[in-house]
């Protein structure tokens, strides 16, 4: 939130906010949609203009982008 909030002021057609780039964590790949999506709400807040970049657990690879849903 405070990173949206300081970024929220910048061209939101030249500033996108990634939520977290290739994330992995093997022992609970499961968990990391719904903690995207929870970010994403956070960063929405924050950053109502700003394109954000979602992406799948496992290094963001074909499986873990397929677990989501779209935000």
């Amino acid at each position: 939130t405070a990173l949206a909030t300081v970024l929220s002021s910048a061209d939101p057609e030249r500033t996108f906010l990634e939520i977290l780039n290739e994330p992995q964590d093997r022992k609970a790949p499961a968990l990391w949609p719904a903690a995207q999506a929870r970010l994403a709400a956070a960063i929405r807040a924050a950053a109502p203009h700003h394109t954000i970049i979602a992406t799948g657990d496992d290094y963001s690879n074909i499986p873990g982008l397929l677990r989501l849903k779209p935000l």
